[in-house]
């Protein structure tokens, strides 16, 4: 369903089932035609020209094997065995990465996927590329870099690997953004706008492997989502909004930057995401509601399914408020957790609208009946609430 422009704006594309594509675009735009109404786009090549990985690692537009091996022979990386396109079997484990360049240039057909590397985090692996400008706005990477929580953690990734590796259809965690860039080679995507989970899930929250041939026995109206499929080039970057779900394969040799973010524009996502499950948990925990720690056994259970749970969320949304807050009360210094942000994101009227978004998750947690009963949130969510509502006047 690739294609170019339809009349209208980006909605008329998506509904049309065209992604969007974007040679150049403003932050502002950015924001205002794809954060806020959260759909897809396609942005081109020059947004990652500076960076240094399409130089260093191509060669004729292929990747350098050689020149990776030796720079990053070292380093022990994720490598996910994929299977055939109908096996849902794929089988990870970790290996040096000059083996797995050395397999993955004799037989790139192998099925070898370097995948989730986080390669920010190597210390073998000094910084090449930064974020384009319009997805700078990245407040779960803030909160890892900044102390947000203990130890070195980060939603940074490097994919590597050739034609026949690819990811399953799926959710990206937290249903946080993500955003996707080929250093070369291409990628098949096909992305499914939200709203359309009956489709394709079964009554214990199983979901279709492969959305581009699903089982029709287990998944009878699989075939019924509506979808957008396109190819990635090389050097373009996509902006996969919340709760959209998608599945990628690679075409030929690809490599990709990948991160996974967010910010005050999809906090209410995150957020929705987090209450539903936290009501799933409940739900199946019903029998034993009477037990002493129950609310400390839900939250357990609600980390281990979902990758946080509620004190964590608060924690995080009271980190970035209060960064925020600070970068307002300050405007002739720049706060360090702010640096690596277009200047967009940190004037004074972005300032004051994420605080008032902010503030209206924060509302939300004040009325959530598994927040209120987890000491210290409420206390917690009152103060902040406070401090905005005296900072900018009409939180």
């Amino acid at each position: 369903m690739d294609g170019g422009p339809v009349d209208g704006g980006p909605a008329d594309d998506v509904s049309a089932g065209v992604i969007p594509r974007r040679d150049d675009i403003s932050v502002e735009d950015f924001v205002r035609e794809y954060l806020v109404p959260n759909l897809p786009v396609v942005l081109g090549p020059r947004f990652t020209d500076d960076w240094p990985a399409r130089r260093l690692w191509v060669a004729d537009g292929r990747p350098d094997f050689v020149r990776l091996a030796s720079l990053y022979g070292g380093a022990q990386v994720p490598v996910t065995h994929c299977g055939a396109v109908d096996t849902p079997d794929q089988q990870c484990g970790e290996m040096e990465f000059g083996k797995f360049v050395d397999q993955w240039r004799r037989d790139p057909r192998s099925g070898l996927y370097c995948k989730d590397w986080h390669f920010a985090l190597d210390r073998e692996a000094p910084q090449v590329y930064s974020p384009p400008s319009p997805m700078s706005n990245d407040w779960i990477n803030v909160f890892h870099d900044h102390g947000g929580l203990e130890g070195r953690d980060d939603y940074r990734f490097c994919y590597m690997g050739g034609g026949s590796t690819w990811t399953p259809f799926h959710e990206d965690v937290f249903r946080s953004y993500s955003w996707s860039t080929n250093i070369c080679g291409e990628k098949y995507w096909i992305l499914v706008p939200p709203g359309q989970t009956d489709l394709f899930t079964d009554p214990v929250r199983g979901w279709v492997h492969n959305i581009a041939d699903p089982d029709e026995v287990c998944f009878p109206h699989a075939r019924r989502v509506r979808r957008i499929e396109f190819v990635q080039g090389p050097g373009e970057t996509v902006f996969v909004p919340s709760g959209w779900w998608h599945q990628v394969r690679n075409i030929g040799d690809t490599i990709s930057i990948n991160h996974n973010w967010a910010n005050e524009h999809n906090l209410c996502h995150l957020y929705r995401r987090l209450a539903a499950d936290m009501a799933r948990v409940r739900h199946a925990l019903r029998d034993v509601a009477d037990m002493d720690d129950f609310v400390e056994h839900a939250q357990r259970v609600l980390r281990a399914d979902s990758g946080s749970d509620y004190l964590g969320f608060t924690r995080f949304v009271l980190h970035m408020a209060n960064i925020y807050l600070r970068q307002l009360a300050d405007p002739g210094s720049i706060s360090p957790e702010l640096r690596d942000l277009d200047p967009y994101f940190r004037a004074e009227v972005s300032l004051r609208r994420a605080l008032r978004l902010i503030d209206d998750v924060l509302e939300l947690l004040a009325a959530d009946p598994a927040a209120r009963e987890l000491d210290p949130i409420p206390a917690d969510v009152a103060r902040m609430r406070a401090r905005i509502a005296s900072q900018i006047g009409d939180a």
